[in-house]
């Protein structure tokens, strides 16, 4: 076996471990990562692809995952907000919280929470108004430090 093959055997125990508990599209849009960062801060996971990503546990509430993958060629990378169309808007809205996570890879390195109140604001400065879904806003890491985003996670190292 070469080790591309070895790469797909590895993804396809992934999905199949996945696919019995519920997770049908494992692969779909970084939701490997959105389990990850549900488990690491003992969030529910939701297996969907519309909607919160997770229900925090103290409010009951959905939440919003962001990631950025530090491997890239600067390192650094933005947040992005896709879609924001009225439907988007009013699941952004449901929202207490918004979590904002690094990786390295498939390694969560660490997690930001920003209350939905304080970044909603510049999100729906972006958002269509309609049922268009040409919407976007981006946020790099250092803003939404600046903004006031709490550190709930950092791996151990």
């Amino acid at each position: 076996m070469n080790w591309v093959d070895e790469i797909v055997e590895c993804l396809a125990t992934a999905d199949k471990i996945a696919g019995e508990n519920g997770i049908d599209n494992l692969f779909y849009n970084e939701m490997f990562m959105e389990l990850v960062m549900a488990s690491k801060l003992q969030h529910k996971f939701e297996a969907h692809t519309q909607g919160g990503d997770a229900i925090e546990p103290a409010t009951g509430k959905p939440t919003e995952y962001k990631l950025i993958n530090t491997r890239n060629k600067s390192g650094g990378g933005s947040y992005q907000f896709h879609w924001l169309s009225n439907a988007k808007m009013d699941e952004l809205r449901k929202t207490e919280n918004m979590y904002f996570g690094r990786r390295d890879g498939v390694e969560l390195v660490e997690v930001l929470r920003l209350p939905t109140s304080v970044i909603l604001p510049l999100i729906e400065e972006k958002a269509t108004g309609t049922d268009s879904i040409h919407g976007h806003k981006s946020f790099a890491h250092s803003t939404i430090k600046r903004m006031g985003g709490e550190l709930v996670y950092a791996r151990s190292t």
